[in-house]
């Protein structure tokens, strides 16, 4: 199996939204990255990307190829975090919330030859592309996977040395997410690590689009019931609830993602992806007609404000990690 056989990240079946033409064309990673795309194709693509990037349990922006084209455009720090937390060589982790499993190769390089993952995911086309990558025999340890559900785990209690959550909480109400922490702390052994990364969105930006349109999107989503957004807001309070379930020696950090032009291709895609996705979001809510011209204008490539063609693009995220342990 070749490499772009699962790390897809443009795809899905043709179509049209309210903005953009119709194409059939499908690319992989490879060739994101080397950059044989143009604009209007990108743009094409971040509309299957957006299309096609919430899973079939409902989750908005969780399916893997989302997940993929997003862990790329912010691979090194995403990395960083992870070398950060704290797994050793030869433990027996679990992969809480795996996704289309970007993390899965780093995370089994530092276990290591004697060291096992078992990971779940609640949507079962996931869980489909990481057996794809486990088949590939290209990750450095065991590893298993399966569709599970992180607030009712299917393991035995004390059966974990590590627990990694990437871009999970986000997703929980906060009694899943305290029912998380406690079925974590439930399979950890004593003294085992919990680490957990997530988005905090009070620190995003994506210039040029002003800072309060975005806010009064992000407010509007919000008073919705848009979890993805609720929880990306919540990212600081973690440390909170993760003491409130009783772990230890709790800390976070928070690390800074900053993209500007000129931007590499993948970074292209992710960003092009998520304007098309607030501009569909945008439709659903009640919002001012001229802002609705301008976030229109930002999908357009024929528009002069088409987000991809602005000199000045830029775009943060901040990511926290927090780190805890199960009292010995």
């Amino acid at each position: 199996m070749g490499e772009s056989d699962f790390w897809v990240i443009i795809s899905g079946r043709s179509g049209r939204t309210a903005y953009l033409e119709k194409n059939n064309s499908s690319f992989s990673k490879c060739e994101v990255l080397s950059g044989r795309m143009g604009k209007k194709t990108m743009t094409d693509g971040a509309a299957r990307l957006t299309r096609d990037s919430a899973t079939s349990t409902g989750h908005a922006l969780s399916a893997a190829d989302w997940l993929d084209t997003h862990f790329l455009a912010g691979q090194c720090e995403y990395e960083t975090m992870l070398r950060a937390a704290g797994f050793q060589a030869g433990w027996c982790v679990l992969d809480a919330g795996c996704g289309g499993g970007s993390f899965l190769p780093l995370l089994s390089e530092l276990l290591g030859e004697n060291g096992r993952i078992n990971a779940v995911d609640l949507a079962p086309e996931n869980v489909s592309q990481v057996e794809r990558i486990v088949e590939s025999g290209r990750l450095q340890c065991p590893v298993s996977v399966r569709e599970g559900d992180v607030t009712a785990l299917s393991f035995d209690d004390g059966q974990f040395d590590g627990v990694w959550s990437a871009n999970v909480t986000q997703y929980l109400p906060d009694a899943e997410l305290d029912a998380m922490l406690a079925e974590t702390r439930r399979v950890l052994k004593p003294g085992g690590l919990l680490a957990v990364k997530d988005t905090e969105d009070c620190a995003f930006r994506l210039h040029p689009i002003p800072s309060l349109l975005l806010w009064r999107l992000f407010d509007a989503l919000a008073g919705r019931g848009e979890m993805t957004v609720i929880g990306g807001l919540r990212a600081l309070h973690l440390s909170h609830f993760v003491r409130e379930a009783g772990f230890v020696h709790v800390r976070h950090k928070v690390t800074y993602i900053e993209r500007q032009t000129p931007l590499r291709p993948v970074e292209e895609a992710f960003i092009a992806g998520l304007v098309e996705w607030l501009a569909q979001e945008a439709e659903s809510l009640v919002m001012p007609a001229s802002e609705m011209v301008y976030i229109r204008a930002c999908c357009d490539p024929s528009h002069p404000l088409y987000m991809l063609r602005q000199p000045g693009l830029y775009w943060r995220e901040a990511n926290v990690l927090l780190t805890g342990y199960k009292a010995a």
